[in-house]
């Protein structure tokens, strides 16, 4: 019996965001960079996290890629070059910002060990 393994490689952003600034940041992610991230080609689905009493700003986002022959192509994209434009404006109110990308392991064939 087979199963069936069809994991989606993913793009997690971080972000820490200056309290200060969080109102207009919330607006700008909903009104602006989601909408932008969203038209990447590849890009399937997206979530957000964030602490409800958090007072640091913390911000989760996990974008979800079609399959791994999206990913490359997404993040080459002319859509893709302009969601890492949009960041530009926040640099002054971001303690933290870091991007990564992680893609599931395929099944791993179990080891037989015969003496």
């Amino acid at each position: 019996m087979t199963s069936e393994f069809n994991p989606h490689p993913s793009l997690w952003v971080r972000v820490q965001v200056e309290p200060g600034a969080m109102d207009e940041f919330e607006a700008w992610y909903r009104e602006v960079h989601l909408p932008h991230v969203l038209g990447i080609p590849g890009i399937v689905r997206g979530w957000r996290v964030r602490g409800a009493h958090d007072p640091a700003g913390t911000h989760l986002m996990m974008f979800e890629f079609a399959d791994n022959a999206a990913v490359q192509p997404a993040l080459a994209s002319d859509e893709a070059q302009l969601a890492r434009r949009d960041w530009d404006r926040w640099r002054a109110q971001l303690q933290e910002l870091s991007a990564e990308i992680y893609t599931p392991l395929g099944p791993i064939d179990t080891y037989h060990h015969r003496n």
